[in-house]
């Protein structure tokens, strides 16, 4: 064989490597000459190669010794390429040679084994003949002897004793392990009868016992090297734990159970090396896939061979916990480590979601290793959340550095709501770049935390992006002209301001952006962390206590968004506020001077209302006409901030100390002609602002600083009735210069009555006395009655009136034909206004824009305030808010999208109105009540039961299919329910533009202030408890 690879291995002739003449020159002209022979020099014992190539270079010219650097590497060359072919030719054989002389060896190995088994009998039937010889002794020897030459052969116990040594050593030999562990149980039993029968000898017994004993242990040792190895598994494996709890070492199987799958973990474990470039959600799923799937086997494999003993399951729950731990640490190292330090929440997030979900299906199987990931995971993805924090944090302040405060819809790489919210693209908002950047980030930010739920991290998330939003609050603070100088709004900036908002539209687009973020876009997106999957029954439990306390805490924490949002409105107001009354040069242009040097002039002066206050009109009516295109479907808030200025500025002016003490107590006393512009400003502000501009509580601040500056002026002596001119005059004075100011016609007034309280001089037109108390102070026509009365007639006392019909009334001589007559009207009025809708007086009556949504602007006779005739649109009777509807995802699983007057303008006066109600599958729109209209419901899609109860106790009920209607008496307690299985719609229809909403429960059990528990509880007829258990779930 050695002869013939060393001929493989020579190259026979040239090969085709060297060219004959090649070859002829290297020989020195013998061309005929072989290879082989040439080569034969090489192969001498005597061959020196240094002496060669010396004599060789020395008898070679430089050609020469090149030709012979050419030929021997075309001979490495031919030589690599024979033994690529020879490799590639022989390859097959040589893989079956290789399992033919691994079979070779462990047949050699068995043969081995046998052998020594053999030489154990041997030695071990030398001691047993040398033990029985001792016991016996020499003289009962030669009796036994002479006693078996005469009894008759051995039994078949005795020859099954003299072979079973031999057999379970054959046994072992060939790895039979349930065969030697039945031979093993088959002899304690034949050793237990022998005994017992006393059919054997005591030193058969003896040598049975040892070779029990022996090969017991012998096969212990088998089995546990067999555990040892790499390629035991699965079945062999368990049959070996098996066998060796069998010979009684219970313990010692177990732990080498659990090795032989630490070993197998290992072992697979050692081909993952996650890179800086591998996803660290796939190296995560790879590797809990083999963690986990070792854990789940070794729970198979313990439980199969071990049972539930608790010292097993014990030593399982440490070993698991251990290999837990050890998977945790990698993932942390290779993929969380990096997600925290970059604020990759995503990425952790699908981490510790695939890690737990592993792990979830162990908790079926009783193992749980939830606990233990959850401590070696939450200091990452915490740190995770706050770099994720921080980077929302950082780049909005970039953006709001170079944010130009133009309100647009986001852009095509930005999403408005979340990244799977494709039902809600259709709500765009309009914010500023920096604002879409922060609601884009918050979106991905709530939505990333959302599968986070189980290590409770929701407070965390929503404390952190209340900070976020906080500072991003102050950032539009700083963007606000002026704010800086206030050092109490430089807290939270960090150094960071952003782009000064220049103009008005500019300032406006920053409360819009805090208004939006923090009134709707926020708190849906908060929404997710409410939105998880709860699956388990535990968690099906859990749910209702943990989403009320869940609602609970975000009610508290959109309350303090809204605080952060009044912050910047305040500082909003209060900076308009100073711009009009202070100059840059520090001159104040509402001081007390004004209107105390008014009677120094010798010239009449022109009587028109103060600048300070027409520029306070003419900014209102600035803003408002903005505000109108830029919070379109929030007109509410654009309403309450011209209101909340408006009271920024009567406000200060009620506590200007320096103001009333120059007034009340300075040396120059305020004379006529100041106390009639005085009287002028405010009835000014009073007419420009009464439901639009003015909020009922500064209403009332207005006529407590106009008796208060009547008071300071009757101080002198004189009557200030007797100095001022009639009601009409300062009526007309202060409409011209509203029609001025705004280009609007002057508005037509009703007729006028006068009240003179305290010396006081109010004027009130008709419809104020009649109705202004209801649209400025929310009282009822009941009320206003009874005001009437108590003003005018003499009998009635002088002191505590339910308005400012405060101390001394005059009244005329023809008191009790007044009475009467006031009464009549009145009356008449209050039949009319309690009544539902009555029949309009004109074509349309449009309500003001904000009206409609203001609480504080209450329906007058027969509707809320109309806009002017000429300014009246198309659009003004058109209404596209029930083209889609609101979310479900709610308790309730409904949503009522209101279609009255307070969101169409239009139908003021009408006495019509349109809801429209989506349920989810299994959604109601709660028990309530409409006390100022019918209602008819038609069923669009789905199915719905509908049902009322009467005032006599029957309750009426249909299921509704599409197209199908149902009718409702006015004031009934009613409810809609799906009672399909998909998503159901109908469209209500109301015979009132605001039919008014009284909902069961919330009007009974979230009351304000509440109704005493006793009264509840004694009317429903149950316990204290469960009252109070019901008001927890209505309170505000």
């Amino acid at each position: 064989m050695a002869s013939a690879k060393s001929s493989r291995s020579r190259p026979t002739g040239h090969s085709g490597v060297l060219p004959v003449n090649a070859a002829a020159s290297v020989g020195g002209g013998d061309g005929g000459v072989q290879l082989a022979d040439k080569l034969k020099i090489f192969k001498t014992d005597n061959f020196d190669p240094d002496a060669y190539v010396q004599s060789k270079c020395k008898a070679m010219n430089e050609k020469e010794i090149r030709h012979l650097s050419a030929y021997l590497q075309d001979l490495k060359k031919a030589s690599a390429e024979d033994m690529r072919r020879s490799v590639y030719a022989n390859y097959a054989a040589f893989i079956r040679t290789s399992k033919e002389i691994s079979d070779l060896e462990r047949v050699l190995l068995s043969i081995r084994n046998l052998i020594n088994t053999q030489s154990a009998l041997i030695h071990g039937l030398s001691e047993g003949v040398q033990i029985d010889y001792l016991i016996t002794g020499p003289e009962d020897s030669a009796k036994e002897d002479v006693a078996t030459d005469e009894n008759q052969e051995p039994s078949e116990i005795q020859k099954w004793c003299t072979d079973f040594p031999d057999m379970l050593d054959v046994l072992l030999a060939e790895r039979r392990m349930d065969e030697a562990l039945e031979a093993l149980d088959e002899a304690e039993r034949i050793m237990a009868d022998a005994k017992q029968k006393q059919i054997l000898t005591t030193a058969d017994i003896l040598a049975l016992k040892r070779a029990i004993s022996d090969n017991r242990q012998k096969l212990a040792d088998q089995l546990v090297e067999a555990a040892c190895q790499s390629s035991t598994f699965g079945i062999e494996l368990r049959a070996a734990a098996s066998a060796l709890k069998r010979l009684g070492d219970g313990p010692r199987a177990h732990s080498l159970l659990l090795s032989a799958h630490s070993q197998r973990l290992q072992s697979n474990m050692q081909t993952m090396h996650p890179s800086s470039t591998s996803y660290s959600g796939a190296y995560t799923a790879s590797l809990a896939q083999q963690v986990f799937s070792v854990i789940a086997q070794a729970l198979s494999d313990s439980v199969e061979v071990f049972g539930d003993e608790s010292s097993y399951a014990s030593e399982l729950v440490t070993w698991a916990t251990k290999q837990a731990m050890s998977f945790a640490l990698l993932v942390k190292r290779h993929a969380l480590a990096y997600c925290a330090a970059a604020g990759g929440l995503r990425v952790a997030a699908e981490c510790v979601h695939i890690a737990l979900g592993h792990s979830s299906l162990l908790e079926a199987r009783g193992l749980s290793l939830s606990a233990v990931l959850m401590k070696q995971f939450r200091p990452c993805v915490e740190q995770a959340l706050e770099s994720n924090l921080t980077r929302i944090k950082e780049s909005t302040a970039a953006l709001a550095a170079v944010d130009d405060w133009v309100l647009t819809y986001p852009l095509s790489g930005i999403r408005p709501f979340a990244r799977s919210s494709a039902s809600n693209s259709v709500l765009q908002p309009k914010l500023s770049s920096s604002a879409h950047r922060f609601n884009s980030m918050a979106q991905d930010f709530f939505e990333d935390v959302g599968p986070l739920h189980i290590l409770q991290l929701g407070g965390s998330a929503m404390d952190g992006l209340l900070k976020i939003f906080s500072s991003y609050v102050n950032l539009l603070i700083s963007a606000l002209p002026g704010s800086l100088d206030n050092e109490a709004n430089l807290e939270g900036l960090e150094n960071k301001n952003a782009r000064m908002a220049e103009t008005e539209q500019q300032q406006l687009a920053l409360l819009a952006n805090a208004s939006l973020l923090a009134e709707d876009l926020l708190p849906r997106a908060a929404m997710k962390l409410s939105s998880v999957n709860q699956t388990s029954l535990d968690d099906m439990r859990k749910r209702g206590a943990d989403k009320q306390n869940h609602t609970a805490e975000q009610r508290e924490w959109k309350r303090k968004l809204h605080r952060m949002v009044d912050k910047l409105k305040d500082i909003f107001c209060r900076q308009h506020t100073l711009d009009l009354i202070f100059t840059e040069e520090g001159d104040n242009h509402l001081s007390a001077e004004m209107y105390i040097n008014m009677d120094d002039t010798v010239e009449e002066p022109e009587w028109v209302p103060s600048l300070v206050f027409q520029e306070l009109y003419a900014k209102l009516n600035r803003m408002a006409s903005i505000a109108a295109e830029m919070f379109v479907g929030r007109e509410r808030f654009a309403t309450l901030l011209m209101m909340r200025l408006t009271d920024t500025v009567i406000l200060w002016l009620s506590e200007d100390q320096s103001f009333w003490q120059e007034i009340e107590e300075g040396p120059r006393a305020l004379g006529p002609l100041g106390l009639q512009q005085f009287y002028l400003d405010m009835q000014f502000v009073i007419l420009f602002g009464k439901g639009r501009f003015l909020s009922r509580h500064v209403h009332g601040v207005i006529l407590d600083i106009i008796e208060r500056a009547m008071a300071a002026f009757s101080a002198t002596g004189m009557n200030p009735v007797s100095v001022l001119p009639s009601d009409d005059w300062f009526i007309d004075v202060a409409s011209d210069t509203i029609s001025r100011i705004s280009g609007k016609a002057r508005a037509a007034y009703g007729e006028r009555e006068s009240l003179v309280v305290n010396d006081l001089k109010v004027t009130k037109t008709f419809n104020e006395l009649m109705f202004g108390s209801v649209n400025s102070f929310g009282i009822c026509p009941f009320h206003t009655f009874y005001i009437a009365i108590y003003c005018i007639a003499p009998e009635m006392p002088t002191s505590s009136s339910p308005m400012e019909c405060r101390g001394s009334m005059s009244r005329p001589s023809s008191a009790p034909l007044l009475v009467l007559t006031v009464a009549v009207v009145a009356l008449a009025v209050l039949v009319s206004t309690c009544g539902a809708d009555p029949e309009p007086v004109q074509d349309f009556c449009v309500a003001v824009a904000g009206a409609g949504g203001d609480p504080d602007a209450s329906p007058a006779f027969p509707g809320f305030p109309c806009k002017p005739a000429s300014t009246v649109v198309s659009d003004d009777f058109f209404f596209a808010g029930l083209s889609r509807g609101g979310s479900t995802d709610n308790p309730f699983g409904s949503s009522v999208t209101p279609g009255n007057v307070a969101a169409f303008p239009g139908l003021n006066t009408l006495g019509l109105a349109i809801n429209r109600v989506d349920l989810a599958p299994g959604g109601v729109n709660p028990l309530h009540s409409h006390p100022r209209a019918a209602e008819l419901v038609h069923v669009i899609t789905g199915q719905m039961l509908v049902g009322f109860v009467s005032t006599a106790g029957k309750y009426y009920s249909k299921v509704l299919a599409e197209g199908e209607s149902f009718v409702i008496p006015r004031g009934m307690m009613h409810f809609q329910y799906n009672a399909g299985t998909v998503a159901a719609r109908a469209m209500t229809v109301f015979n009132s533009q605001l039919p008014g909403v009284v909902g069961a429960a919330p009007s009974l059990f979230g009351a304000d202030p509440e109704i005493p528990d006793a009264v509840l509880a004694k009317s429903f007829q149950v316990e204290g408890e469960i009252i109070k258990l019901l008001k927890s779930k209505f309170r505000k």
